[in-house]
């Protein structure tokens, strides 16, 4: 089965490569280099105008860390809600407590506004305590997909844990395998994971050039 490939895009621009080249979704982000912020609102409606397949939105208001304080969550519920507004078709959260836990409490608060939009905890999910425990949560918070590299820098150091974690979700929640996944390595995390989403950036910070070469290549891939 081939997996399912979302291009991680820091612009509207390369959103539409992406789509032209075969991604089945894409999501849009800007500060890509520091991790990724909550994109400008008028990206959001041109990206809508421009762009057919399915389009996720990270709500990170900061870079740095994901414990974040009441009016920056008031300030990613306000992004959700305009992502509501622009008929986004999801987004991509995440909240944690300084012992590593995930907030909670804010985070229904989040899942709340962003309902009906499909719903992802992002890599914060990597800094979580008790990953495990985290999943079982995350599924009972209504969260449809978890974004990781298995608590590891790359999703290839993170192979046993994306194997693990495939398996304890068990069709209850999507663990979508990401970190510096590229041509090279794609088929071997979706073979020895069981795992078929990923996410990848494609190199889109080396230029365009490479960005539509590592599309093509990920897209021909045999797994």
């Amino acid at each position: 089965m081939k997996p399912f490939i979302e291009i991680c895009c820091p612009s509207v621009e390369t959103a539409v490569i992406a789509e032209q080249l075969g991604a089945d979704r894409v999501e849009l982000c800007i500060n890509l280099q520091h991790g990724g912020t909550t994109p400008l609102p008028e990206d959001l409606i041109k990206i809508k105008q421009l762009v057919k397949i399915p389009v996720h939105v990270l709500i990170r208001c900061r870079v740095g860390n994901f414990v974040f304080t009441a009016p920056e969550i008031e300030r990613m519920i306000e992004q959700i809600e305009l992502c509501k507004r622009y008929t986004i078709d999801g987004v991509v959260i995440g909240a944690l407590l300084s012992n590593g836990e995930i907030d909670i409490i804010n985070l229904n608060k989040m899942v709340a506004a962003a309902k009906p939009m499909h719903i992802t905890f992002h890599k914060a999910f990597d800094e979580c305590s008790q990953p495990l425990k985290v999943l079982e949560q995350l599924i009972d918070a209504g969260i449809q997909q978890i974004l990781t590299s298995g608590q590891q820098p790359t999703a290839t150091a993170g192979i046993a844990i994306l194997k693990q974690l495939h398996q304890l979700a068990n069709n209850r929640i999507t663990i979508m395998a990401g970190g510096g996944i590229r041509s090279n390595n794609a088929k071997q995390i979706v073979n020895e994971t069981g795992i078929i989403a990923i996410h990848s950036a494609a190199g889109v910070m080396n230029g365009l050039k490479t960005f539509k070469a590592e599309i093509r290549q990920i897209k021909s891939l045999r797994y």
